[in-house]
């Protein structure tokens, strides 16, 4: 799947603002290598990718319903949290409504 993100801000060139604009998606097999999604976000762009709060994160990880990564060195206590992005997709996936079907009674509202 293809990605391209949109920041807001003032354009280098015209000085303008630029609107945020969620992300473009393609199909799998199109785009280029670099612009394919990738298969671990930072906070930031999980947040933005599926609206989870850091805090959401962490309680899905400690449920174990999602997969996430540290990068650190060893010996050293903080390192990079990176959140598996497949792992959270399956698990919206898992947790999705079906369709209500609606009976004749019911529109007549």
């Amino acid at each position: 799947m293809t990605v391209t993100f949109n920041h807001a801000g003032p354009s280098p060139r015209s000085g303008a603002e630029q609107t945020t604009q969620p992300p473009t998606i393609a199909a799998p097999g199109h785009g280029a290598p670099s612009q394919l999604y990738p298969e671990f976000v930072g906070y930031a762009e999980a947040k933005q990718l599926f609206g989870l709060s850091r805090t959401h994160l962490y309680r899905l990880k400690e449920l174990g319903l999602i997969r996430s990564v540290t990068l650190r060195t060893p010996g050293t206590l903080k390192g990079r949290r990176l959140w598996h992005v497949q792992s959270i997709r399956e698990m919206l996936y898992a947790h999705l409504e079906e369709p209500k079907e609606h009976s004749s009674t019911s529109s007549q509202l």
